[in-house]
């Protein structure tokens, strides 16, 4: 939230909700699209993508693992 404060809402001034919620989802894209060092220079929407896919992957060997098996 800091950051959303911080680039966007302090930065802009908007003359009613709609137009609040416009600028606001467009700081939303922008900012998941853009690289960040924090994530290996990965955008968050590309580390996100990353990770389901990585834990989707181990979820699912999970699921086959444990398939057959009744615990009571």
């Amino acid at each position: 939230m800091d950051v959303l404060r911080d680039e966007c809402l302090a930065r802009e001034i908007s003359r009613n909700e709609k137009e609040a919620q416009a600028i606001e989802e467009n700081w939303r894209q922008e900012y998941n699209n853009r690289l960040h060092s924090s994530l290996n220079y990965l955008s968050p929407a590309e580390f996100a993508r990353h990770h389901c896919k990585k834990n989707g992957a181990r979820q699912e060997k999970k699921t086959e693992e444990s398939a057959g098996t009744l615990s009571f």
